[in-house]
């Protein structure tokens, strides 16, 4: 049975994270555990497929989580390194046969669900060798991107399979029609989730990790921003996605954008994050912010100026540096909103430049 470490810093524990165990523990079946961002969720993870057995699964929704995941388990774990394997980006782990005895795999959604994408032999391998396996426990991260209709059929494969399957979010709702915020009710999250897949069996909110002192009370603010004459004029002329980008882009708000990240690092010496939803924005924000702020993207989409073409291994050295204090900051595009763990004392700020991306979205960046 493989355990924490003695030196782990996991072996601490909050009172939601036991909590959140002997939810785990005193439950059957499959089951969704709703806790925010900061709140432990991870440490538990790792702490219930260790109790669960031999065979465990990690399913997140970024590589950045994936590679997050397996530091952790090296780092906190007995586990040994050669039976973590690893599936996602540039980083892919010859697995093991299906009559595997121990295998921890993380991989993401993506990487193993089905779709009318073509695929090579090895990750038709890895893909049977998911659904094929039976699972002491699959822990599914970032649970809310579950339902998608491109990875719904692979959890319900799993539920089949497993021993047991467990979800982990900080926001159970998806950002579509059915979960505008009117609609952000029991009966819809029923629906969404818990009829297909199993009940909430833990729920905690910000309120009450703030009250305990565990995270950050957030203070939240909008500043409008006027157009300039010029963009105005444009701004009316135009259509679709200029629009987006000329709203996004306008002067005016870069400037504040400038401004607020000025005062925050010279007067608090405070890094802080920025959140766009396009990289070309992303962009234009990094030449007003300068060269200390670095752009953390899932690659180059329409429209991109930069040379560089991001991937999973470069995005995980730009956060090792911003939580290293190399960095002012970073301006991330969705990429950045799930599974990333920035821990330096002095990230204070985020800014959210286009905030229109839903309330998912919206949910994960205050969580970062």
């Amino acid at each position: 049975m493989h355990s924490f470490k003695a030196t782990s810093k996991f072996n601490e524990k909050s009172e939601f994270q036991e909590a959140m165990m002997e939810a785990i523990d005193d439950t059957y079946g499959s089951g969704i555990v709703v806790a925010p961002c900061a709140s432990g969720k991870s440490a538990v993870i790792i702490e219930s497929l260790m109790a669960a057995g031999t065979l465990g699964l990690i399913l997140c929704y970024e590589s950045q989580g994936v590679y997050q995941m397996k530091e952790a388990l090296e780092e906190n774990t007995t586990i040994r390194p050669s039976q973590i394997y690893t599936y996602s980006g540039s980083k892919r782990d010859k697995l093991p046969e299906t009559d595997a005895h121990i295998c921890y795999l993380i991989t993401t959604y993506g990487m193993v669900a089905k779709s009318k994408a073509r695929r090579n032999a090895e990750s038709l391998r890895v893909g049977d060798f998911v659904r094929k396996t039976r699972w002491n426990l699959a822990c599914c991260d970032e649970f809310h991107h579950a339902g998608a209709e491109t990875y719904m059929p692979l959890v319900k494969d799993l539920v089949k399979i497993s021993d047991r399957v467990l979800g982990f979010t900080a926001t159970l709702y998806r950002s579509d029609d059915s979960c505008k915020a009117k609609n952000l009710d029991l009966e819809t999250e029923a629906k969404a989730f818990s009829k297909w897949f199993g009940p909430v069996i833990y729920r905690t909110t910000c309120k009450q990790l703030e009250d305990a002192g565990l995270i950050a009370k957030i203070r939240r603010s909008v500043v409008e921003c006027d157009f300039t004459p010029e963009f105005q004029t444009a701004y009316d002329k135009a259509n679709g996605y200029q629009k987006t980008y000329l709203a996004a882009l306008n002067p005016t708000k870069l400037n504040v954008l400038k401004a607020i990240c000025h005062f925050h690092k010279h007067c608090y010496n405070h890094v802080g994050i920025v959140f766009a939803n396009h990289l070309i924005v992303a962009e234009v924000a990094r030449e007003c912010l300068g060269n200390r702020w670095v752009v953390l993207s899932g690659g180059s989409a329409h429209g991109s100026t930069e040379k560089q073409k991001h991937n999973p291994d470069e995005n995980n050295r730009i956060v090792q540096r911003f939580n290293n204090g190399e960095l002012d900051g970073m301006i991330c595009t969705a990429v950045g909103e799930s599974s990333m763990d920035a821990h330096l004392k002095n990230f204070c700020f985020v800014c959210v430049l286009e905030a229109d991306a839903g309330i998912a979205s919206a949910g994960q960046r205050i969580g970062r």
